[in-house]
Order: structure tokens, then sequence, then C-alpha cells
């Protein structure tokens, strides 16, 4: 429970910084702020493929345990 609720505070965190820090860029350059999107998506992708070699239990590897 405890975890869970650490998880949804920090989803509302980041939905409200992401809103804030949206509306400044935007009011300064719009193309500013979507550069600041693309690169922060790139970012979660190198992220989140790094990441899934090091979980135990992806499913890859699951698939591999079962099915080969």
């Amino acid at each position: 429970m405890k975890a869970n609720s650490k998880i949804e505070s920090f989803a509302i965190l980041a939905i409200l910084t992401g809103s804030v820090a949206g509306g400044y860029l935007s009011d300064h350059s719009v193309l500013l702020s979507l550069l600041v999107c693309l690169f922060l998506y790139g970012l979660s992708i190198v992220f989140n493929t790094h990441q899934q070699n090091k979980i135990p239990g992806t499913i890859r590897e699951l698939y591999l345990k079962h099915f080969i």
C-alpha cells in the first residue's frame, strides 16, 4: 500500500510539473516546447530499453523459459 501511494503521488507530481513546464515553454516558443517534449520521450525510450535488460522476469525471459 505504501509503494502504491508513492507511485500515485509521483504520477500526480509529474503531471502537474509537466503542465506548468509545458505552459511556460509554450509561452516562449512552441517549437522549443515540441523539441523538449521529443527529447524527453527519446530519453525515456533509452532508459526503458536499458532497464528492461536489468529487470528479472521480463517478457523475453519468460518466453525463453516457458516456450523454448
